[in-house]
């Protein structure tokens, strides 16, 4: 499994499939968004409401929304960790071989 933002992640959490069958199914991948559109607009409504018990509810769901995407991991940096690891493989790999071929071993 490839590594997906937290929109997706998410997406694909509120219809109970991994991200990659999310985005395999196109149909599946426009109902969830459907589904997350009207879920968001009635948050905004609760937000606004005069009841503050139901305001209050609404603005912990929308601060545990807004925490799960502020403190996902920034995909540049999960990027970067990747080349980072793929380098380090890479300088492994070279090292390795070189030590083959040199009849001190190093």
């Amino acid at each position: 499994m490839s590594e997906h933002g937290p929109g997706v992640t998410w997406l694909a959490d509120r219809v109970g499939c991994t991200p990659d069958e999310l985005l395999a199914d196109p149909r599946r991948l426009v109902a969830a968004l459907a589904d997350a559109d009207v879920a968001m607009r009635g948050l905004a409504t609760r937000l606004d409401s005069a009841d503050d018990d139901v305001r209050a509810t609404a603005e912990a769901e929308a601060d545990r929304l807004r925490r799960a995407f502020v403190d996902a991991p920034d995909p540049g940096e999960r990027f970067r960790a990747t080349v980072l690891g793929a380098l380090r493989d890479a300088t492994d790999r070279v090292r390795k071989a070189s030590e083959e071929r040199s009849p001190e071993g190093g």
